[in-house]
């Protein structure tokens, strides 16, 4: 990636003070947005076990979060002998079945976690129209 292309990426679309020029100083979300990319542009040139093994610790971290919230990922994770603290869950990962729209529909509340962390915004209800797929509902934060 080239200065310029690296320089577009970054562009803040918005001052968050007014009558400020230069530097521009960005608003919170496009702070967050930067210190996201900046932190990717960083790891990115990591050596693949490096990068392997922080996807796994973070990884860890969203399947225990599911596990304590959600009966459905509970059930799923027991069933493949999978428990807290996760630590064989890179050997088991890739032999763990995807989760399907039928999976999704038919654990009905059970998929769903009320527990989210504080700093994730709100829940709010989510409902498709089943135009592509089947019909859909969950939950999302909203920001």
């Amino acid at each position: 990636m080239t200065y310029d292309e690296f320089d577009t990426v970054l562009r803040i679309p918005r001052n968050a003070l007014e009558g400020n020029v230069w530097p521009a100083l960005p608003v919170p979300k496009a702070q967050t947005a930067r210190a996201i990319l900046y932190k990717m542009e960083q790891t990115k040139w990591r050596k693949p076990g490096v990068i392997h093994h922080h996807k796994f610790s973070q990884l860890k971290s969203l399947v225990a979060h599911a596990s304590e919230t959600t009966p459905f990922h509970r059930d799923s994770l027991d069933a493949a002998d999978l428990a807290p603290p996760f630590d064989n869950l890179e050997d088991v990962w890739e032999s763990l079945p995807p989760l399907t729209h039928s999976n999704i529909q038919g654990a009905g509340y059970a998929i769903h976690s009320d527990f989210a962390p504080e700093d994730h915004s709100n829940i709010s209800d989510i409902h498709t129209s089943g135009s592509a797929v089947k019909a859909m509902s969950g939950a999302f934060r909203e920001r």
